[in-house]
């Protein structure tokens, strides 16, 4: 039976003010009961996307991409609200997410249906707040029993926050997904994992087409996918990894 690798609880940093923590406490638990409309849960990922509709939002152009074959599918938006108040927003319209993680000035929202893992990143911005929705396809069999070894990604910053973690078997082969939060710009960390990369003894191979800003790598038997998206507090990374 396939597994999914648990989800980030819940947390709140002490730094918080008493009234935000409370906030986000009350709508954290709301959370766990928000259920999608029958209307959304009919559409297809992709058109589910971009009928999302929060009150205030102002929505960027859909995107979508191919990660070695996963598509993933990113929007992103701003909101007048500040942090806490878009984020309860976007939660309670879209029926989307089960788990809220709550660390400075980001709120990360997650949830997984029908096979397909939904991220939400929103950090405060001057004036509200600012982010993105993706939906990310993790379909697959189990890969309990297939690992030679765990893939080691020490070429990541040390300060990178794992939000999401998936691991499948697919022909044979170990298949990695996990989403970071990078509190570094795009160029910075594309420096930093050119470098790491290459000294490790990573080869840069051609990209996938048509996925602007990506990079792929190879060692070996193994490929490796990377793909970031620049946000107002720092730059979420996309990673897929094949051995």
């Amino acid at each position: 039976m396939r597994k999914h690798a648990p989800y980030i609880a819940a947390m709140h940093r002490p730094s918080h003010a008493r009234k935000q923590a409370s906030l986000a406490r009350r709508w954290a638990a709301a959370l766990l009961v928000c259920v999608s409309p029958a209307v959304q849960a009919a559409l297809s990922v992709p058109d589910r996307l971009a009928a999302l509709s929060v009150p205030g939002f102002t929505w960027q152009p859909q995107r979508a991409i191919n990660m070695s074959g996963v598509p993933v599918y990113i929007k992103g938006f701003d909101s007048p609200d500040p942090l806490l108040q878009a984020a309860q927003a976007l939660a309670e319209h879209s029926g989307l997410f089960q788990r809220v993680l709550n660390i400075n000035d980001k709120v990360v929202l997650s949830g997984l249906q029908a096979d397909w893992h939904w991220l939400a990143e929103i950090d405060a911005a001057q004036p509200g707040a600012t982010g993105y929705v993706s939906a990310l396809y993790v379909a697959g069999p189990d890969a309990a029993g297939t690992l030679g070894h765990e893939p080691s990604f020490s070429w990541l910053p040390h300060q990178a926050q794992r939000q999401f973690d998936y691991r499948s078997g697919e022909g044979g082969k170990q298949v990695v997904q996990q989403i970071y939060s990078v509190p570094m710009t795009v160029q910075a960390l594309a420096a930093h994992m050119h470098e790491q990369l290459l000294s490790m003894g990573w080869a840069a191979e051609p990209g996938p087409a048509g996925v602007r800003g990506s990079s792929t790598w190879r060692l070996g038997q193994a490929r490796l996918i990377v793909y970031p998206l620049q946000g107002a507090a720092g730059t979420s990374l996309y990673l897929h990894y094949t051995e």
